[in-house]
């Protein structure tokens, strides 16, 4: 499996701001961030990003507490 992602969205863009919809933007998260966990590995950095960006999608959409629990698994990745 390739991931095909630009590194641009990892960095510079919020998903929803390149996506249009938090809903759209949720759900390529989740598929982008499957990805970079089976091709990359949870620790990498570029798949702490997706983690992080995911957890800022969560949040916008209303769903703080899985957000959360975003934010503490990927400072504890980071640990």
């Amino acid at each position: 499996m390739t991931l095909r992602v630009p590194y641009s969205y990892f960095r510079e863009n919020h998903p929803h701001a390149v996506l249009g919809t938090r809903h759209e933007a949720e759900a390529m998260a989740r598929e982008v961030l499957a990805a970079a966990r089976e091709v990359l590995g949870a620790r990498h950095p570029r798949t702490l990003a997706t983690m992080h960006n995911l957890a800022h999608t969560l949040w916008a959409r209303g769903k703080h507490d899985e957000a959360a629990a975003m934010v503490r698994e990927v400072r504890d990745l980071q640990a």
